[in-house]
């Protein structure tokens, strides 16, 4: 359930939590929203979700919203705890070992994303990639993604408060109909490299 943004209308973000808790490092993303939700301060307009793993229960969710950040681990081939701020156009559905291309380990997403753009236009996205270090079986995260947890966390909120600063370029997301050019916009309203 999407946590409210206080009754403050107007455009939103949507900050997904993705990941399995019960896979090391694969429940960063479920574990930094969490902290969100858990945590007192409130960012105008974005409203976070605990989404798990996703899959095909996203799918509503994505219809009815204008913007999505997905905060995930993924497999980038960087020291764990490394992060990059991505739209779609660098996921691959493969590892393709290509230096642009990420491969995010639970392909749920992607596929999700690929499914909603077949059937609706999706919302504007960028995800926010952290390299795991393992994502074997064990409810706790790997030293390295823990000693990173709350730098990550700090990232985030630099993201957010640049979109609340750019919260008005979201009109141009919603009119424009090339979805490179709608994830470019929205990537360019949070990311702070």
């Amino acid at each position: 359930m999407p946590q409210s943004d206080g009754g403050n209308s107007g455009p939103r973000l949507v900050v997904l939590g993705l990941g399995n808790l019960l896979s090391e490092d694969d429940g960063i993303g479920v574990r930094l929203v969490q902290s969100f939700m858990e945590g007192e301060e409130e960012f105008a307009g974005i409203e976070f979700v605990d989404a798990g793993v996703g899959g095909l229960s996203l799918l509503n969710l994505l219809e009815e919203v204008p913007a999505i950040l997905a905060v995930d681990a993924a497999n980038m081939s960087l020291t764990p705890g490394d992060v990059r701020w991505i739209t779609p156009d660098n996921i691959s559905m493969e590892d393709s070992g290509a230096g642009k291309t990420f491969s995010l380990h639970d392909l749920g997403f992607a596929q999700t994303l690929s499914m909603a753009e077949r059937f609706f236009s999706r919302p504007a996205t960028v995800i926010f990639a952290i390299q795991p270090k393992s994502v074997e079986l064990g409810e706790q995260m790997t030293a390295e993604l823990d000693a990173s947890f709350p730098l990550l966390r700090e990232e985030l909120k630099r993201g957010f408060a640049k979109w609340e600063a750019n919260r008005d370029k979201i009109a141009t997301i919603l009119l424009e109909t090339d979805m490179r050019k709608k994830d470019a916009i929205l990537f360019d309203c949070l990311c702070c490299r």
